[in-house]
């Protein structure tokens, strides 16, 4: 059955001493390889097998094994160390509508926010708590704009940015791997952080919650691999609340015609939020903006063709 998976990312530091040469040639293509080694496998084991395959090794998420290496030559597959090999994916943010009946210039656009009325039971639901900056929202996304009039009391200390130098493939110039440098190129982190804490002409789900930023979007798109590092890293960093409004359909039994399957994959990331969960978070993932039943197979295989990914007839009949 196709399931939706939809999450957020963090850091390049060195895997158990093994060294970190992260450079914008090393990402000036997209011909990598994620690698996952099995629980059991020491460090010392890991890096022999580095040593052994003389891989490049250009990411790393040391609490889930996981190394992303330069593919020019390597024929990897599992073995007794090695659990998983997959090629990452890239992810975009899920869309926000505009809401045309905005006016920056009104005292309170309560009134237009039609959404966050029926969400909070027009305001019903903020009586029933006193929201403050002691519970922390971790948003991995493509940044904030920390100064933001109904943001900017929110936003707590450690936003970070997960973008490695040269950005998406090595196509972004201006991405120099400042983990400091969490600023919203899209705007749509902002946006969601609104959605969540903005308290002042707009309204979100909590007013003045707590939140902190996990950057894994320049301009363009963001990869697998610094999805699953901000989980791991806003996991470290105490979150109470980890959320991904990012999204991708992934087909976890059966195969696209192309013969790829994302099994893999997904369990990547479903290793990355237990690790979550067993740190004391709770990860939240967006859901539903293209209104399709998952578990109805005709919905699905319009949704794939409209996205443009053909599914083999062995697929289309597995749940």
């Amino acid at each position: 059955m196709m399931k939706r998976v939809t999450i957020l990312s963090v850091l390049v530091g060195s895997l158990y001493g093994i060294p970190s040469n992260v450079s914008a040639d090393a990402l000036s293509n997209n011909n990598e390889k994620v690698i996952i080694f099995k629980e059991s496998v020491s460090k010392e084991s890991m890096q022999q097998v580095i040593k052994d395959k003389t891989l490049k090794v250009t990411y790393q998420i040391p609490e889930l094994k996981l190394i992303v290496v330069q593919d020019s030559h390597s024929k990897l597959k599992e073995n007794k160390y090695i659990e998983s090999v997959f090629s990452s994916s890239s992810l975009k943010p899920i869309a926000r509508e505009e809401n045309p009946s905005l006016n920056e210039e009104t005292f309170s656009l309560w009134e237009a926010q039609w959404d966050m009325k029926q969400i909070t039971g027009d305001k019903l639901s903020y009586s029933l708590h006193q929201a403050n900056k002691g519970t922390v929202v971790a948003i991995i996304d493509s940044g904030i704009n920390d100064e933001h009039q109904d943001l900017k009391d929110s936003v707590v200390k450690g936003s970070k940015n997960l973008v490695p130098v040269g950005g998406y493939n090595g196509t972004e110039s201006t991405e120099l791997g400042n983990k400091n440098d969490y600023k919203d190129r899209m705007g749509h982190g902002t946006g969601v952080a609104g959605q969540i804490s903005a308290n002042g002409k707009l309204h979100g789900v909590a007013p003045g919650i707590g939140i902190r930023s996990y950057r894994v979007f320049g301009e363009k798109s963001a990869k697998t691999e610094w999805i699953l590092k901000a989980i791991i890293e806003a996991a470290n960093d105490d979150a109470d609340v980890i959320n991904l409004s990012l999204g991708e359909y992934m087909l976890v039994s059966g195969q696209y015609k192309d013969g790829t399957n994302d099994l893999k994959e997904y369990k990547a990331y479903k290793k990355a939020v237990d690790y979550a969960y067993k740190k004391g978070s709770i990860v939240v993932a967006a859901a539903g903006n293209a209104g399709v039943n998952v578990r109805n197979q005709n919905d699905m295989k319009e949704l794939f063709t409209l996205l443009g990914n053909d599914l083999d007839e062995s697929s289309k009949n597995k749940k």
